[in-house]
């Protein structure tokens, strides 16, 4: 049994983790607020802990971690919450052209939620020894496309096509009535969500071996990816890293497939990193001044 540290993202979605702890706590989702205003605790695994930290709207945020209390879980009940929280996710529709693999509770959730556990740090990329090949990496969070987005990435780019930013030629001459989002937008958002899960130890990107876009995005809809590990071959010149093949799509909140793309990666291997600093190379190290004086520091008083 070890402490519980969850990451807060996972567990905004109250009702699938009181569905997951259904068996071991007499609680509806409906009731937590009403204890949370009442200042109650909870009674969970035979421990009681105060709804607040439970919840804790107010200081949970993207990759924020919460501790729960002082209470004890074991690693399954954790990953059991993991699972459903993904199972919450809008499947890709069936059927589509270039569709890697079914949507469906990934086998490989363990491997995914890692970071849950106590003491090790949120997995970014992977080494060549991690990947397997058929596997599917969900990655998460979503992301929804605003108008403002859109105009943004066309402007960056010099992409100034009045289908992307001008509303009254999309209303009046096109053939979807509205802006359309820039396809390499949706295509570098989805390519940006695969860097944890995928390239986020990579040496090289080493080519986009096909890009295509099935359907539009417009604004408003929001993005989803996953990613499928098509082949894996080591290095022929160097013994330290190796090739992933990998192929992504990306689809919106009804599960309709809007871009795929596969691309080539070489990333290292575990005496790779080991040589150059491990899971965090180059990190410095916080040097005590008079600011700060190294530890846990007591917050200064109040002063008026």
């Amino acid at each position: 049994m070890e402490q519980a540290i969850a990451v807060a993202a996972e567990l905004k979605g109250l009702n699938a983790f009181t569905a997951v702890l259904a068996d071991q706590a007499n609680f509806a989702a409906s009731d937590l607020e009403k204890r949370l205003d009442r200042g109650e605790e909870l009674p969970l695994g035979g421990r009681t802990f105060a709804v607040k930290d439970l919840m804790g709207f107010d200081t949970l945020g993207a990759g924020v971690g919460i501790q729960l209390g002082a209470l004890p879980m074991d690693e399954s009940t954790l990953l059991g919450v993991a699972h459903a929280m993904e199972t919450s996710r809008p499947p890709a529709s069936s059927g589509e052209v270039g569709r890697a693999k079914a949507s469906t509770p990934a086998p490989h959730m363990e491997a995914e939620y890692q970071h849950l556990r106590i003491g090790e740090h949120m997995q970014f990329g992977r080494s060549f020894e991690e990947f397997t090949v058929g596997e599917t990496y969900a990655h998460w969070p979503g992301k929804t496309v605003t108008e403002y987005d859109d105009h943004l990435f066309c402007l960056l780019t010099m992409n100034h096509h009045p289908l992307h930013i001008n509303s009254h030629y999309a209303q009046e001459t096109s053939d979807f009535g509205q802006n359309v989002v820039v396809g390499n937008y949706v295509y570098s958002l989805l390519l940006g969500m695969s860097v944890p899960d995928i390239s986020g130890k990579a040496i090289a990107n080493l080519e986009i071996e096909s890009l295509r876009h099935v359907a539009p995005t417009f604004h408003g809809d929001t993005l989803y990816g996953e990613t499928t590990v098509l082949g894996k071959w080591e290095s022929k010149s160097k013994d330290d890293r190796g090739v992933v093949h990998v192929e992504t799509i990306g689809y919106n909140q009804d599960g309709k497939v809007v871009c795929i793309f596969r691309r080539k990666v070489m990333v290292p291997k575990e005496n790779y990193l080991a040589a150059r600093g491990g899971e965090q190379p180059a990190r410095p190290v916080a040097q005590p001044d008079k600011n700060w004086s190294g530890g846990a520091q007591e917050p200064a008083p109040l002063t008026r």
